[in-house]
Order: structure tokens, then sequence, then C-alpha cells
């Protein structure tokens, strides 16, 4: 298959232009106070033999609401697949529609797009239920990379109701399961894609339970702990855990990943 080269510029000019909206404004990513470390120890997992060999990252967390109810948080980030792979078939189908038409297979193939599916799975202990204004979100952001949402995994509902799905960020405010696609655009083995998938290595993942840059874990309402993370064999060889790579684990947030971008 005959595969055209696109520059990362084009495109997102291309989806905008396809979309027919302009992205909302990047949140502010809470900035660490943490000294990033230069390569991060990731906490060994006894799981991490039975994860399935498509699994590059494995980020978990306990969220605890201010009224007591406790969640178990799990993201278990899968290795990223080529959009004319018949694996890739069903997340390509969910992040068409969650785009509202502005991306379609033609544009796929165009700019050479891989797709990483991730699972999320948020359990509740026994006790108080989770109080529905405490909002857990996810990264990556809507920013930085097309992300389609299924399941427990919602849309924002603060922006402008035009913005396709596929460009908001996403979050949990109640136990369950559910996954995100993300989007992932000159990441193929193609000659001429520069990421030969390891694009999702150049993301931030993970939970944190503030929005705002500055705002403090008793005032989301939210404190996260027992914040641990897995990086595969799989996940080594695709960029993971590299020297780039930071650890951001605070009371409001549990991330590792490359902040570059």
């Amino acid at each position: 298959m005959n595969r055209a080269p696109a520059l990362w510029s084009a495109a997102v000019i291309s989806l905008l232009v396809l979309s027919g909206c302009t992205p909302p404004p990047a949140p502010e990513e809470p900035v660490a106070s943490e000294t990033p470390s230069e390569s991060p120890s990731a906490s060994p997992s006894p799981t991490a033999e039975a994860l399935p060999d498509d699994v590059v990252l494995v980020v978990s967390a306990v969220a605890t609401a201010d009224n007591g109810a406790v969640l178990d948080l799990t993201m278990t980030v899968h290795r990223p697949t080529a959009f004319d792979d018949p694996a890739s078939a069903a997340a390509a189908a969910l992040m068409t529609d969650s785009c509202g038409g502005g991306t379609d297979d033609s544009l796929y193939a165009d700019q050479l797009w891989t797709f990483a599916t991730v699972d999320i799975d948020a359990i509740a202990r026994s006790g108080a239920a989770w109080p529905t204004n405490r909002r857990l979100f996810l990264s990556p952001f809507a920013s930085y990379v097309n992300i389609a949402a299924d399941g427990a995994v919602l849309d924002d509902d603060m922006v402008d109701p035009a913005t396709p799905h596929c460009r908001t960020d996403k979050h949990l405010d109640v136990a369950g399961s559910g996954s995100m696609v993300v989007g992932l655009e000159g990441d193929t083995d193609d000659v001429s894609a520069a990421g030969q998938f390891t694009r999702w290595a150049n993301q931030m993942w993970g939970f944190s339970g503030v929005y705002v840059a500055g705002q403090s874990a008793a005032a989301a309402g939210i404190v996260l702990s027992e914040c641990t993370y897995t990086v595969t064999d799989a996940g080594k060889a695709l960029n993971g855990g590299s020297a780039d790579w930071i650890e951001r684990i605070a009371d409001e947030r549990c991330l590792v990943g490359n902040p570059s971008i």
C-alpha cells in the first residue's frame, strides 16, 4: 500500500479544517513542584507477567474523595496499531464517530495514523459512594492528541457544544470501566512516518484530581495516593521510560511520561 507522507503540522491543520472548528484552549496541566527525575524508576508490578503482550504501560492509583469514598484506579495502555491494521478497525471507527465526520479512513491513511487503546478501570471500595461532583481527569489531554472515549470515560461537557468530542478532555465521575482511543499522526512504520509506533511515549499518562494549575487536592476534594506504574518490555522497546520521562506524583496527581509537548 502506498502511503502519502505527512508532516505533523500539516496533520493538525488538516484536522482543524475538516472538523470546521477550533479546539478549546489547552487546560493548564498542573506544574509539578517535584524535581523531575532523569530516569524514573517504575514500581515493580506483581502482575506484570500476566499482562497481555501488547501492553506498554500500566498506571495505578487510589483516589479518596472528601466524603470518604475510595476508588482503585488503573490505566492500561496498549501498543499502538497502524490505521490499516485489522486490529485498528474498531478504534478507527470510534475515532471517526467521536470527531463527528472531521476525520475518516482516508485522512488516517494520508497522515499515517496509529491508534493506542487505553483501558480505564475505577473500582469502588465498600463504604461511601463516589460523589457526583468529584471528577478525575485523565491524561493525555485532547490539546495534544485526538481522543475518543467509551464506557465510563466521559467527554468534557464544559466546552462549546460544537467542539468535536475527539477534541475534548476526558474524565471519570463514577466507578466503572471504560476506554480511550488515542490517535497518533505520523506514527506508523512507513518510511515517511517519523513515529515508528513511539509517539505514545511523547505523552503524559495517568490521573489528576485537579484541572486548574495551582489548585490543591483539598480544594478539589480528591486526594490521590499509592501511585505506581509499570513500563513493560514492549513499552521500553517503543521509548517508554526513556530519559525524557518524568514522574509527577503528589496528592493532586499521578502522572508519568514525557512532558515536552
